[in-house]
Parts: C-alpha cells; sequence; structure tokens
C-alpha cells in the first residue's frame, strides 16, 4: 500500500553465534520526507508522553541505506516478536474492528492526552497544511488527473456515479471559492503522518475483544504540533486500499460515497462485500465519537468537520502516491471528494454548479491509460437475459429553445439523478443518446428499483426556471448480444 515490505527475520552479528529476531521494515527513501527515520525516531521518544513511548513505539535498533532502498530493523523489549502482526496480516472482522477502535483510543487518550487547541482554522488552511507539496499545480495529482483520468485540474466540482462533489484539489488551494465559509477551532499534536497498515504492529488475545500489544513503527513523515485526527483517516484510506482487491470498483465507490451522507453507515445497507468493511470502519469511527462526546462536546461540530477535512487531505495523500495503481490514485481521489462534501453539505458551503465528469460506472476501468485490472473486479456488462431502462426526457427540445441557459444545468441534474440510481442498484450505463440514457441489469427488480429510485429523485430536485423535467422511462427484458461495450438485437430496439 506504500510499496513498503516487512518481514520477521533473525540477524546474527559477525564474529558472533548469538541470534536476533527483529522486525525488518524494506522501503524507499521518500522525497520530501526531510529528516531521516532515526532522526525522527530519536524526536519520537522524546518528545511522546514517556509511558507511551516505552510501551508503544518499537525500539529503532538500526538501519541502512543503499541507493534509494532503506532497510530499518526494529525490536520490541521483553516480547516474542513472534506474536506481534502488523495490522495488515489481520483477515478477521472481529479482529479488525478491535484494532480500529484501539488504535484511535491510544492516539487520542494516551499519545495525544496533552493535546493543545487552535482557534479559528480556516478550512482551506488546514487541508494545505496536511497536504503541503502534493496539491502544488505542477505536483502528481494534477498531473494524474489531468494525464491519467484526462479532464480538467480545476474545475470546481466532479461528477462522481452522476452525483456532485467537490474538487478537493481545488479546495486545497483556494479560499475563494470557500466563499464566507466559517473558520472552525482545532485540535493540534503529535502526527505519525504515514500510519498504514503495515506500520501498526499488534498483538490480539485470544477473545479478539482487545489488544495484548500495540506498537508504532516508521516515523518517517512524524510532525508535532499538527492539527489531529489525519492519522486516523489515512489508516481508514490504506485498509479501504486493501480491500479494492475483493469488491469490483462500481460497488466499492457506491460505499465510499455513502461517507459524503454518513459518517457510520449500517453495514446491512451497503454492498454485501463491502458489510465487513463498514462495520471495521465504523468500530473506528464510534470510538472517535465516544472520545469526542467524552472529552471535548461543546466542540462536536468543529471537530467532526476536522475529522472530515482530514479524509479530503488522506485520500489527497494516496492520490499522491505514484507507487499505487492508476484504480488506486482514483480511489484516493473519490475518499478525498465524498469527505469534503460531508463537510460542504454540513457547514453550509454550497457545492460546485460547474463540473467535470470524473467516473462513471459505466465505463470500464481498463479505459485508464496504463491500467490493467482483474476481470472479476471491472464492472461487467451484464450477459444472457438482461433488462434494459431507456430515459428520455420530455419535450426537451421546446425546453432547450425556452431556456437555453438553464437547460445546461438541468440536464446534469437529471443526469446525476439517474446515473446515481442506475449505480446504486448494480446497474450499468452503456450509451447514452441526446438527453437519454440507456443502462442494463442483471436483474429486472434492480432495474425496476433504480427506475422508481430515479423518478423519486427526480421529484425531490430544486428545479429552477425550466420546472420539474417529465422523464419517461422503460423497462424491456430480453437476449441480446453485445460488441465493443453496446447492444444489439431485437430487446434493445423494442
Amino acid at each position: 500500500y506504500t510499496g513498503a515490505l516487512i518481514f520477521l527475520v533473525g540477524v546474527t552479528h559477525a564474529g558472533s553465534s548469538h541470534l536476533e529476531h527483529y522486525i525488518l521494515k524494506l522501503d524507499t527513501i521518500y522525497e520530501n520526507s526531510g529528516l531521516d527515520e532515526g532522526v525522527r525516531h530519536s524526536q519520537v521518544l522524546e518528545q511522546s508522553p514517556p509511558g507511551f513511548a516505552e510501551q508503544h513505539v518499537a525500539s529503532l535498533a538500526f538501519e541502512t541505506r543503499q541507493d534509494d532502498c532503506l532497510a530499518v530493523f526494529y525490536s520490541i523489549a521483553g516480547s516474542s516478536l513472534l506474536q506481534y502482526h502488523p495490522l495488515a496480516y489481520y483477515q478477521s472482522q472481529s479482529q479488525l474492528e478491535t484494532i480500529f477502535r484501539s488504535v484511535n483510543d491510544y492516539l487520542l487518550y494516551e499519545w495525544n492526552s496533552g493535546l493543545t487547541f487552535e482557534p479559528a482554522q480556516h478550512p482551506q488552511k488546514l487541508l494545505e497544511t496536511w497536504s503541503g507539496y502534493r496539491i502544488t499545480s505542477s505536483g502528481r495529482i494534477a498531473g494524474f488527473i489531468e494525464q491519467v483520468l484526462k479532464t480538467e485540474v480545476d474545475p470546481p466540482g466532479f461528477l462522481i456515479t452522476g452525483q456532485v462533489f467537490p474538487n478537493p484539489l481545488r479546495f486545497s488551494r483556494d479560499a475563494v471559492i470557500w466563499g464566507g465559509a466559517r473558520s472552525i477551532d482545532t485540535i493540534v499534536g503529535f502526527q505519525h503522518g504515514d500510519l498504514n497498515i503495515n506500520n501498526i504492529l499488534v498483538k490480539v488475545d485470544d477473545t479478539e475483544t482487545q489488544l495484548n500489544g500495540f506498537y508504532l513503527i516508521d516515523f518517517a513523515f512524524f510532525q508535532n504540533q499538527m492539527p489531529l485526527l489525519f492519522d486516523q483517516r489515512y489508516l481508514e484510506m490504506s485498509y479501504l486500499i486493501r480491500e479494492l482487491e475483493r469488491a469490483a470498483f462500481n460497488r466499492w465507490v457506491n460505499f465510499v460515497c455513502r461517507f459524503a451522507k454518513e459518517d457510520t453507515p449500517d453495514p446491512q445497507t451497503v454492498p454485501v462485500e463491502m458489510a465487513g468493511v463498514c462495520a471495521v470502519i465504523n468500530a473506528g469511527r464510534h470510538a472517535f465519537s465516544h472520545w469526542l462526546d467524552s472529552t471535548h462536546v461543546s466542540l462536536v461540530d468543529d471537530l467532526w468537520g476536522q475529522f472530515w477535512l482530514a479524509g479530503a487531505a488522506a485520500g489527497l495523500n494516496f492520490c499522491n502516491q505514484g507507487v499505487l495503481s492508476n484504480r488506486e490514485r482514483l480511489a484516493g481521489l473519490i475518499y478525498a471528494e465524498a469527505h469534503l462534501k460531508r463537510y460542504c453539505t454540513q457547514f453550509d458551503v454550497p457545492l460546485p454548479v460547474e463540473v467535470s465528469a470524473l467516473y462513471d460506472p459505466g465505463i470500464p476501468l481498463d479505459k485508464i491509460p496504463g491500467e490493467k485490472i482483474d476481470s472479476q473486479a471491472r464492472p461487467r456488462l451484464p450477459g444472457g437475459k438482461v433488462t434494459f431502462l431507456f430515459s428520455d426526457i420530455t419535450g426537451s427540445t421546446k425546453l432547450w429553445e425556452t431556456y437555453p441557459k438553464d437547460m445546461p444545468a438541468a440536464l446534469q441534474r437529471h443526469d446525476a439523478a439517474v446515473v446515481q440510481a442506475v449505480g446504486e442498484n448494480n446497474g450499468c450505463i452503456f450509451k447514452r443518446v441526446g438527453d437519454g440514457i440507456r443502462a442494463a441489469f442483471g436483474s429486472a427488480f434492480d432495474a425496476l428499483k433504480a427506475a422508481a429510485a430515479g423518478q423519486r429523485m427526480l421529484l425531490e430536485e430544486a428545479w429552477k426556471q425550466t420546472g420539474t423535467l417529465q422523464v419517461r422511462m422503460a423497462l424491456y427484458t430480453g437476449e441480446a448480444d453485445q460488441s465493443d461495450g453496446d447492444y444489439f438485437g431485437p430487446a434493445v430496439n423494442r
């Protein structure tokens, strides 16, 4: 998830038969990391609460470098390393829930027990503080959006599965786009800076309900007096990146986009392959909520705001990582957008009107240059007996003649509603004809639910000059031939 590898190794010293066990981390030397691992590790030991440093910071035995490669050897005093594993090792949902819940408590109750407050921080400045060099106009994120995703870098917003999201890169760099957004009070303290699933070593007890040991490693990006909560969000994102291997990308996106509306979705309401993932993430978020309610109840609104902004920054950080695949970098960008939208919605920051298309579940991800994706992880058009959904705006020609300035925005809202309804009900859009959308479903019931959901969203939309758009939708089930991402045959021509 960062290109690093973790091993348990045995080491003998020259001229000695004595064998010692170490945790070996092999990594590339980070650009822009500043001080080396040894110096930052010493800073952590010196600045952290003594009890935390002794019990939860693994000892750095020694490190060695060759060219751009780094090997770091860690040890844990008084404990057998065979009992410890990186978080990435664990697969059991109950174990992962325990770990995520416990990590939040260790970071906030113990490591940052002496946190301080910074009043009146503008949200753009917070994103800029976390993201730093990554958000420059010549940076990797901008290059990825422009050169790989083939879309504009700086539109105020993006369309994802037909929904409007604020552009986190633009919002991180431009204070003006926030309008009159108010500043928030924030908490600051120690930040690990690279708290991914390889950089936490834990020992889970036999009941899988608590940790018998917890250690942090790899402090190459450690900083003090940083806005907090980035570490929790970075860890969450690294876990979600791992889960990309286990779910179709469109279902992963649908799940993450739920965070734009709710912090802890009901696992029973998300795609089945994401239900366990949802429960694990909820465990960490419930722990944060409990800490907040028990320690800073008067700051609940602002600190939830800091939590959402930290999610946007963490997603941008993953989008910046060139070692990740294009699919994983796109996932980081979508994660960032979902949490920035959550912030904007809760703090009354208007969502953008001017947007560019970023991700449509009807477009296979192998269309992204350089990306090769396992066929089982790629959204595919259903075969065999297919249910088609065709939509069309009634009287659109007259509407365009009467409201030429208003119809582009109205059509965008129409498309957003229909695409969202199709995506959330396991459908694939395979063609757009004029202002109409054509989608395919493997299940007639899914198609019916999509049509109902689309009509409901269209009725609930706050239409302006055009009035409520009247949209016809037709369903038909039959067999059709596929070719080059399209369908042919009598069933399609009905």
